[in-house]
């Protein structure tokens, strides 16, 4: 798999990450490293960067079943998104919110949207010390076309 649709570097096969940074809180980043530039990459490709779960949301406890390079399923409901499980099960919603219609990367000057549905692919893990389950991810959105 590729990220986006130009020649960027293919996503690993294995998919066990490493220890990438630990965050002011003491939560661990685990995943697959990223190189320089990679969010305005995704945005130029129409895959937009995905930095979380919105935490004053309800986020589901089946966060734990979330693995790197996993594939799962987000849909726009109203001024959220809403990610699932690849069962269905509501995982959380990501932090984005509506952006203004012409808005443009500030970087790139390339035009940002965010799909109406997508399929999020997963390249981060925020863990707890001493914990193995996830309490957050991250990654980018591949948008789904009608």
């Amino acid at each position: 798999m590729r990220v986006g649709r130009g020649n960027e570097e293919p996503l690993p096969a294995d998919p066990t990450g490493r220890q990438l940074s630990i965050q002011k809180d003491g939560s661990i980043v685990w995943g697959i490293p990223s190189s320089a530039g990679e969010a305005e990459t995704w945005w130029s490709a129409g895959t937009p960067p995905m930095n979380g779960l919105d935490q004053t949301a309800p986020v589901a406890q089946d966060l734990r079943s979330v693995k790197l390079l996993d594939r799962l399923p987000v849909i726009r409901a109203g001024e959220r998104w809403l990610v699932s499980s690849p069962s269905g099960e509501p995982l959380g919603q990501l932090r984005w919110r509506p952006l203004k219609p012409g808005k443009r990367h500030a970087v790139t000057g390339d035009a940002m949207a965010y799909p109406e549905r997508g399929v999020l692919v997963v390249l981060r893990l925020i863990l707890m010390p001493g914990e193995k389950d996830p309490v957050d991810i991250r990654g980018f959105v591949e948008p789904l076309r009608p």
